[in-house]
């Protein structure tokens, strides 16, 4: 089961020293409001196809809204069925210019 955004939650963890004969328990707690996810904008990437390593891609994220700023954006890729591979680290910049790589299959099309 996950954590639902926006839901509020309060963490509790309590324990006891059992070998003691006073029985000693300490407790301590935590209450949180899961964040909600930026909404309302959209992403998109220029030339929608192109030639590896030769091709500038410039990808573009506009008007997401959220009410934790500023937004961080994270620009990634997938060739296949392969895992997602970083571009770039977390930037506050909403864009991002790149050459990509040259596919496994040695193919140059994107």
């Amino acid at each position: 089961e996950s954590l639902v955004a926006g839901q509020s939650y309060t963490f509790r963890v309590s324990a006891t020293k059992t070998n003691s004969l006073l029985g000693l328990t300490g407790s301590s707690e935590v209450s949180f409001i899961v964040n909600t996810p930026p909404s309302l904008g959209s992403c998109g990437v220029s030339p929608s196809s192109g030639v590896a390593l030769v091709d500038m891609f410039v990808m573009t994220c506009a008007l997401w809204e959220d009410e934790d700023l500023p937004l961080r954006y994270k620009f990634q890729y997938k060739l296949n069925t392969q895992a997602f591979q970083d571009l770039c680290s977390v930037q506050s910049v909403s864009s991002y210019s790149t050459l990509l790589p040259l596919p496994p299959s040695g193919r140059d099309i994107l």
